[in-house]
């Protein structure tokens, strides 16, 4: 409720104005991502250059990344994370962690004491809020 009282009252003091991160830039560097691991996979297809073994795992940072984004704007925007951009964070890091997880073939024994600290860190964040 709270959050919601900070966008408010944060949209009645700025006036609306184009961000500088908005949905052609986010198009582009899709774009750009998608285009290097093509020619990364078709590199591979044809030499023996092999960058990564679990490449696919790539493919999980972007949803990673896109939630890493959300708490970074949402805590610009605010000066705060608060529930929604702890939430946010924490996610973001999970699913980072998992996704480096498998691109270095990790042994998860390693991952799941880094979980219970993020969501403790997440646990004081939105308490705080």
């Amino acid at each position: 409720m709270t959050d919601e009282i900070y966008d408010l009252k944060d949209q009645e003091k700025t006036p609306q104005t184009k961000h500088e991160w908005d949905s052609t830039h986010s198009g582009l560097l899709v774009g750009i991502v998608f285009i290097m691991a093509g020619a990364v996979l078709l590199l591979g297809r044809w030499t023996d250059f092999q960058l990564l073994d679990n490449w696919w795992a790539l493919f999980i940072l972007i949803p990673a990344f896109s939630s890493l984004g959300r708490a970074m704007h949402i805590y610009k925007r605010r000066g705060r994370l608060g529930h929604e951009g702890g939430g946010a964070l924490t996610g973001g890091l999970i699913i980072l962690g998992v996704a480096l997880t498998f691109l270095f073939g990790l042994s998860w024994s390693y991952f799941w004491p880094f979980i219970l600290i993020i969501v403790g860190i997440s646990s004081l964040i939105q308490a705080k809020a």
